[in-house]
């Protein structure tokens, strides 16, 4: 028995110093790794020490970069520029005539294309890229001027040269994958060929060439996703267009609104396409431009013909609603922007169409209300906006109509125009579009004060022709009536806003009355007024203010 005792002993000894030899090593081994972490973070602080640049330093670099960039984009358009000025100098002087003014022009391009290709082979930098989107951009001015200003090449070659150009910019900024390639470009094939567009312009080869760009440009724009050529090939297309009619010397024609409809019809196309790469920042401002360009140039168009006004403006309107109605769940924000569309096209057909004010009122007002309720059916933010704004300019339109012009068109309108806050306010619960907040904070307001408005307005009508003193009478007894209004809409609407209201309004009365009615009426005047207006102030009292003792 002892000596098991004693091998038990002996073995707890030997495991307790095994145990005492591990604890030794893994101190050890820990003091190991925490000084090769310290070697480590030295290290890693040394490097960042020895490479980090001065905030100077990163500016300066900036700036170099910024203007390596940008520096040979904006020269070789200033190039560009000087020798179409040269070569016309020279032409005006004898200098030259335009076949060779021409045939240096189609060299330099040549030239400037093969210097580029050739610094691209040393050194890929933005220089490169510059010099041969320049002379692609050279070429294709060459090809114009040659039609255009000289008639020196045929119109069917003319068209066959500038696709070429077109195609080979694309097929280069294919080849060199770049897209400032392809923006120097599309930028220099659409605005340098407008400076040819003088006396002997043709807009025939001037609008088919521009449809030819915007074409080229945003086939490659959508396929590449190259935002910034997109932008190019859309608006460069409508302000070299504007340009040519303003400044230029293009006339406004049928043709001129057939290429921003073209344009208009491939963006639609392309932006309910099954793998539509637009995106809503992209797509909503460029059919928004485009759509402001065909109101500007079919108004000045058709100004002087009515019956091709009417025409014009009832196409768009059905045009934009059926874009309205496409049965697909996407661009719902595109969607109700057409909505708006066809419904601004509307309000000007009815103002062609109705000569009488009070009657445009009563319709636009109508109108107003059925984009309102479409655009909650919508869930149209914008589409709410639009109803808003027709409605403001019919109430606009009736607060300064005086008096005595008043007529039962105008009463119709006046009514409508109230009813449209009312119905809101009433159905503010329902509203999803306009949070529940902000209808109670203005409705009450803006339908009081029209409700306000009209009053005073019938009550000037009633008595244009009396004395000063029955018209006065008859403003504070429509002040009066609007009081009454004001608690009976309490009374339905159960909101404390609408009593607030009429109770301002019945102090202000009494002070008018006070005020001024004393000073002009006669005794039987002040009696009539005074027991009206004790009257209602006792019944709004007893009903509205004086509650039963417990």
């Amino acid at each position: 028995m002892s000596d098991q005792i004693y091998k038990l002993s002996k073995r707890i000894r030997k495991i307790e110093e095994e145990l005492i030899e591990l604890k030794r090593e893994l101190r050890k081994t820990k003091i190991k790794g925490e000084t090769v972490d310290a070697s480590n973070k030295e290290q890693i602080l040394d490097d960042i020490v020895k490479y980090q640049r001065s905030p100077n330093q990163k500016d300066r670099k900036g700036l170099e970069q910024i203007a390596g960039e940008w520096l040979p984009r904006v020269f070789i358009f200033v190039f560009i520029l000087g020798v179409i000025w040269a070569f016309m100098a020279a032409s005006e002087r004898g200098w030259i005539n335009p076949a060779i003014r021409v045939a240096i022009g189609f060299v330099l391009s040549g030239i400037l294309y093969w210097l580029g290709k050739r610094q691209y082979s040393k050194t890929k930098n933005n220089l490169s890229i510059v010099l041969m989107g320049g002379g692609i951009v050279l070429y294709i001015v060459s090809v114009f001027a040659g039609n255009v200003l000289y008639d020196l090449i045929p119109y069917v070659f003319t068209m066959f040269l500038l696709a070429l150009g077109i195609a080979g910019g694309v097929w280069v900024s294919r080849k060199y994958k770049s897209q400032s390639l392809l923006a120097i470009v599309g930028i220099g094939a659409y605005f340098y060929p407008f400076l040819f567009a003088g006396k002997h312009s043709n807009e025939n080869v001037f609008y088919i060439y521009q449809m030819l760009v915007f074409v080229g440009l945003a086939f490659e724009a959508l396929k590449r996703k190259f935002v910034a050529v997109w932008n190019i090939a859309v608006y460069s297309l409508l302000f070299t267009i504007l340009l040519f009619l303003t400044i230029g010397d293009g006339e406004l024609s049928i043709l001129t609104l057939l290429v921003i409809l073209l344009q208009q019809i491939f963006i639609i196309s392309c932006t309910f396409g099954a793998d539509s790469l637009l995106t809503k920042g992209v797509y909503i401002p460029a059919i928004t431009a485009g759509a402001f360009s065909i109101f500007l140039l079919g108004n000045c168009l058709y100004e002087s013909h009515s019956l091709a006004m009417y025409i014009f403006l009832f196409l768009m309107t059905v045009i934009y609603l059926l874009l309205s109605t496409i049965k697909r769940n996407v661009h719902i924000e595109l969607k109700n922007i057409f909505f708006v569309f066809s419904m601004f096209y509307l309000l000007l057909l009815v103002i062609e169409l109705v000569s009488k004010g009070s009657v445009i009122a009563i319709i636009l007002t109508l109108q107003a209300f059925v984009m309102y309720y479409v655009s909650q059916k919508r869930k149209s933010l914008i589409g709410t906006i639009g109803s808003f704004l027709i409605l403001f300019s019919v109430i606009l339109g009736l607060f300064i109509v005086h008096s005595k012009h008043l007529s039962l068109e105008l009463i119709i309108a006046w009514i409508l125009s109230i009813s449209f806050f009312l119905v809101i306010y009433a159905r503010k619960e329902k509203s999803v579009t306009l949070p529940k907040q902000l209808i109670n904070a203005v409705s009450p307001y803006i339908a009081s004060l029209l409700l306000l408005v009209f009053l005073s307005k019938c009550s000037g009508y009633i008595t244009i022709s009396k004395s000063y003193v029955i018209t006065n009478t008859g403003l504070s007894v429509s002040w009066i009536v609007f009081v009454a209004l004001m608690y009976g809409a309490y009374t339905y609407f159960k909101d404390g806003v609408w009593k607030s209201i009429g109770l301002v309004l019945l102090i202000v009365t009494l002070a008018k009355a006070i005020l001024i009615d004393l000073a002009i009426f006669d005794i039987a005047w002040r009696a009539m007024l005074f027991i009206v207006l004790g009257i209602v102030g006792l019944l709004i009292s007893k009903v509205f203010y004086n509650k039963k003792g417990k």
